[in-house]
């Protein structure tokens, strides 16, 4: 078994990938018309490098390539893979199965590919001829062939004989050694013609000669002081890099110290920095608590400034009764100096008198309490003036 399995896709009526594998005993494709057996013979045809449209019953390469329908869009292009069973070496390659795709866009261009590698179409033509199985070797007969075999003309009959027997195989051959042979003498014919006109620059070309050779020779010089003189660079290059490394090595040590110090520095600054919020904590509190005994302060001011204006009220009231004191005494002294002229109206004089005394009485207890309250009033305004003072 050769063929071994087709693979379609886009290939005229097969839109999506359709795989066919020919195991052992298939011998036909049957199914009624219209089910696409002609498109798997074109298929077979396409994939083996055949370009005529007649043959593939399509005018143009974009012919072949799926349309579309109503229910589906067309595809951008068409890919046939044919797996050859290789097993018994009929292909002369030396590998046990052996791929041959071909895959065409609507642009026109074809990619041919043997086992995932892209070749040429003639790379495929001459792999399948060796193996009489190519387009044109009557593997593939199509619809109405045999009787267009049995009409054909004896010089026509006489290619399908030759082309049967395997003949074409080596006219191919032939034919591409007398593409070679002619070739070979287009170059020749290059070669006399190039020697034609090199003839008379000869003389020229041995002076470009030999000024070539001095030139090779001044540029082997050149190119030996130019490697003493590199070697020179490079000796002072590595002393050079010697002295930066220890540099480096050095710089690495300092940099390291310092990394160090930074560090240490860092630690040092977090610990600054936390106290520093400690001091402004405590600030704040303190600011708060000013804040707090300021208002106080204000506050004992303001008291103070009652009480002095109290006092000022009580010194006033005193010199008031005071002065009503000295008026009832007066009036006793002129009661009295009346108490012997008046013995008569005595006893209205003392009931008189009796309540004078009561009212006398009155005021002075009023005068005492006014008294201590003005000695309170000057010991809450001293204490006050003393916490003030104290604050």
């Amino acid at each position: 078994m050769y063929l071994k399995r087709l693979d379609v896709q886009g290939f005229k009526s097969f839109a999506t990938r359709t795989t066919f594998e020919f195991g052992q005993g298939i011998t036909a494709i049957v199914g009624p018309n219209g089910s696409g057996k002609s498109n798997i013979a074109d298929a077979l045809r396409w994939v083996l490098g055949e370009q005529s449209g007649r043959l593939l019953r399509a005018k143009k390469l974009e012919d072949i390539i799926f349309a579309g329908s109503a229910t589906r869009a067309r595809s951008d292009r068409v890919e046939v893979t044919l797996t050859l069973d290789n097993s018994d070496g009929w292909l002369p390659v030396d590998v046990p199965e052996v791929a041959a795709a071909r895959r065409g866009f609507r642009s026109g261009d074809s990619d041919y590919i043997i086992n995932k590698k892209k070749v040429r179409l003639r790379e495929i033509q001459s792999l399948l001829t060796k193996a009489s199985a190519s387009q044109s070797s009557y593997a593939i007969i199509g619809q109405g062939l045999v009787e267009s075999v049995l009409n054909l003309r004896p010089e026509e009959r006489r290619l399908l004989i030759e082309e049967a027997a395997d003949i074409q195989r080596y006219r191919l051959k032939i034919e591409e050694a007398q593409d070679r042979l002619k070739a070979t003498h287009e170059n020749v014919e290059r070669v006399r013609l190039l020697m034609k006109e090199i003839a008379p620059r000869l003389a020229q070309l041995e002076r470009q000669a030999k000024r070539a050779g001095e030139h090779a020779q001044l540029s082997r010089e050149l190119r030996q002081a130019l490697q003493a003189f590199y070697e020179h660079q490079w000796h002072r290059a590595q002393e050079s890099l010697a002295v930066a490394r220890a540099n480096h090595d050095q710089a690495q040590a300092e940099f390291v110290q310092a990394k160090v110090a930074l560090e240490t520095c860092q630690r040092e600054l977090s610990e600054i920095a936390r106290q520093l919020e400690e001091h402004r904590r405590a600030a704040a509190a303190s600011a708060a608590e000013r804040e707090r005994l300021d208002q106080r302060i204000r506050d004992l001011e303001r008291r103070l400034a009652v009480a002095r204006e109290r006092r000022a009220i009580l010194e006033a009231r005193s010199g008031e009764l005071a002065g009503e004191l000295r008026v009832f005494e007066e009036e006793r002294e002129r009661t009295s100096g009346m108490l012997a002229a008046e013995e008569e109206t005595r006893g209205q004089t003392e009931a008189e008198l009796q309540d004078a005394k009561e009212a006398l009485a009155a005021r002075h207890a009023d005068l005492t309490a006014l008294e201590q309250e003005f000695r309170d009033a000057l010991t809450h305004g001293a204490d006050a003036e003393a916490k003030s003072k104290r604050l």
